[in-house]
């Protein structure tokens, strides 16, 4: 009987396709091992800017928060003042109504600026979240 060497081919066939689908299959594991690393780098990147974002927005409020201290209490002072000077009953009337008009004009004022400030904020944070997502749907399709 005449050993044929069809089985020894066969199985170096086989041996070299294992061999080049271990090969697509690192190939293909580095890629999607790459793109995770690279969406996850713009998520940490994209935390980082809303966190940056919502420091400064809890700075601003800090800021004016201690300015309308310091304004509120400056009336305050200056009411006080001009207290010890009344002479006649109606000019305390006339100061407490000046006092009141000034206090609530100066949170008014404050308040409307902490509403615009705090828009800014959010339309800031959506604007760097939404990116975010925006970002990784595209790595993700473009994976697919």
């Amino acid at each position: 009987m005449v050993k044929s060497s069809i089985p020894k081919q066969r199985a170096e066939d086989a041996m070299h396709v294992a061999s080049n689908g271990i090969d697509w299959v690192r190939q293909v594991t580095n890629e999607c091992l790459e793109q995770t690393a690279s969406m996850l780098d713009r998520f940490i990147s994209g935390v980082g800017q809303a966190s940056d974002a919502f420091d400064r927005q809890a700075a601003e409020v800090r800021d004016r928060s201690l300015l309308i201290a310091k304004e509120t209490l400056t009336n305050s002072m200056e009411f006080a003042q001009r207290v010890t000077h009344v002479k006649q009953p109606q000019e305390l009337f006339q100061l407490q109504s000046e006092f009141f008009s000034k206090q609530a004009q100066t949170l008014a004022d404050h308040s409307r600026h902490f509403g615009q400030s705090i828009a800014q904020g959010v339309q800031q944070i959506g604007k760097v979240a939404s990116e975010g997502l925006r970002e990784a749907s595209r790595t993700t399709s473009e994976a697919a």
